[in-house]
């Protein structure tokens, strides 16, 4: 009777770790926007090719605005690209990209400020 009883234990704690460890890989990301390995990236479109899809970046510096460590990203998107606002030259946007076939290709674009979290005090 104690063997049936410790059977059961032990095939109940067995399907408990297996249930939670398949439901931790099966959990998808807690922002859909995020690409593993992609940080948000912010510049300004100096140029846009709406034919092409490509548009020319300035990135914004350390600081968030650009400046003496800013540079010029040629950066393409594609039908997977989301893109949040309308693409104009002038505006600021946000962006998350990756390499593709030798090119930036965008993962995300938002057009204008995104809202950060503030850090909470202690």
């Amino acid at each position: 009777m104690r063997t049936m009883h410790l059977t059961k234990a032990v095939a109940l704690a067995m399907a408990t770790v297996l249930g939670v460890a398949l439901g931790a890989l099966a959990q998808e990301p807690r922002d859909p926007k995020m690409t593993p390995g992609s940080e948000l990236k912010a510049g300004t479109v100096t140029r846009l090719d709406s034919d092409t899809k490509m548009i020319t970046v300035k990135t914004a510096g350390k600081e968030g605005v650009p400046g003496a460590d800013a540079k010029e990203l040629t950066l393409y998107w594609d039908q997977a690209t989301k893109v949040e606002g309308t693409l104009r030259e002038g505006e600021l946007i946000h962006f998350r990209a990756a390499e593709k076939d030798g090119k930036t290709v965008a993962t995300f674009i938002r057009v204008g400020k995104v809202d950060r979290p503030k850090p909470q005090s202690e």
